[in-house]
């Protein structure tokens, strides 16, 4: 999806996809990410906190 939005739209969306293997990357070596901070600031549940 990201060479499409690359080719068609912007380069500017490697940048997207680079802050995405970097969060994954940290996740798996700390268990800690940017992204599920902001998430949390925003008010969105853990996922062990969501009921069904």
């Amino acid at each position: 999806m990201s060479i499409l939005l690359v080719a068609l739209v912007s380069p500017w969306w490697l940048i997207l996809t680079g802050f995405v293997a970097a969060n994954l990357a940290l996740y798996s070596a700390v268990v800690w990410c940017l992204a599920s901070v902001l998430l949390a600031s925003l008010g969105m549940p853990r996922a062990a906190e969501c009921t069904h």
